[in-house]
């Protein structure tokens, strides 16, 4: 195919491919997805286990074609051939009431139509037809159904939770006459669609305790022996989700609390969650919890370019502190949070300012 732009020769050549893991493997600790640029300006790409392109005018537009064969598994909604037919998330031998995307059938211009007119090619079908899907066309954007399914590929990939409080899961109590703030940080996106519902031992928590972040637990709350399960169960309610993939958007985190103790106690388990500094910024305020007692820190925002927002010094309270953000740092963007204290902990993190 004259357009296809592999790193790799004919046939089974896959020299380059071996080439490139081998460099990834030396150098790159982890990664989502690599993207090779060609320096040619003539047209060509290819998706696959990595995304390749040239850098001829359509350039962008084609590696957005080619991320979605890669990133998300795609398949090309033009008939590339018999040897492309397989059963794929937008290409599918089954009826309209079994096949992946049935729940959008009949809206926003998704159905069930043949690839061609005789052979293979009319035994497979896909949601679009008319270029109204990038997988057929260059420049129109993803149908609503490989929409559904690049979303789901993010929320798969993506920690949903970027922080939480208490950070350990499994060993947290609760004294008779306290009371303990739990607290989520999420990824969002934007606008938010995201919706939180909080459960205690499997009973819903007051109504206005729904879509807030942070509930306060009080001993009362909790029965008087044995393990007590809080929920929060987070739910992507956008219109672009009918739940026709792995329903990645849908995702659920417990802690396990005991009631008794001296005090409000938050136990040290191999397993507690440590990424070396808890942070939520909301509502103007920047709130730390830090891996180790502190006495001083220098704080400050740094915009995606570098460009300093905010910097102030702050007295910490143990490992925690919280800090007032004038009105001229601009809410919903993602910012570079430095944090520096007296006993040596350094440490950068993005964040995003709700």
């Amino acid at each position: 195919m004259e357009r296809l732009l592999t790193i790799d020769g004919s046939g089974s050549d896959r020299t380059g491919t071996n080439r490139l893991r081998a460099v990834l493997r030396n150098n790159f600790n982890e990664y989502d997805q690599v993207i090779m640029l060609v320096n040619s300006t003539k047209y060509g790409g290819s998706g696959g286990e990595f995304s390749t392109s040239s850098v001829h005018n359509s350039g962008a537009e084609l590696l957005r074609h080619e991320l979605a064969h890669s990133l998300v598994g795609l398949i090309d909604e033009y008939w590339a051939g018999d040897g492309y037919a397989t059963d794929r998330l937008n290409m599918t031998r089954a009826s309209a009431e079994t096949m992946r995307w049935r729940l959008w059938n009949g809206s926003a211009n998704i159905g069930r139509f043949a690839h061609g007119t005789s052979g293979l090619s009319a035994q497979y079908f896909k949601p679009t037809t008319g270029g109204r899907c990038k997988m057929e066309v260059l420049n129109p954007r993803l149908c609503a159904v490989c929409t559904e399914f690049t979303i789901e590929k993010i929320y798969e990939m993506s920690d949903i939770f970027d922080d939480y409080y208490p950070q350990n899961l499994t060993g947290v109590q609760i004294a008779d006459g306290s009371s303990l703030e739990f607290e989520l940080y999420l990824l969002t996106p934007f606008p938010n669609t995201q919706r939180i519902r909080w459960t205690l031992n499997n009973q819903a928590l007051p109504a206005n305790t729904n879509n807030l972040a942070v509930v306060q637990i009080s001993a009362t709350q909790l029965t008087a022996t044995g393990n007590n399960r809080l929920t929060a169960t987070i739910q992507d309610t956008s219109s672009m989700l009918r739940g026709i993939g792995r329903n990645e958007s849908l995702q659920t985190i417990t802690w396990n609390i005991t009631r008794g103790g001296g005090g409000v106690a938050i136990l040290d388990n191999d397993n507690a969650r440590a990424r070396g500094v808890f942070v939520g910024i909301s509502n103007q305020e920047i709130r730390l919890l830090l891996p180790s007692a502190a006495n001083k820190a220098d704080v400050a925002l740094y915009d995606i370019k570098g460009r300093l927002l905010f910097r102030t010094d702050v007295n910490i309270k143990g490992s925690f502190a919280s800090i007032a953000l004038p009105k001229s740092v601009a809410t919903n963007q993602a910012v570079i949070l430095q944090v520096k204290t007296d006993t040596g902990f350094n440490k950068n993190k993005m964040v995003l300012v709700r």
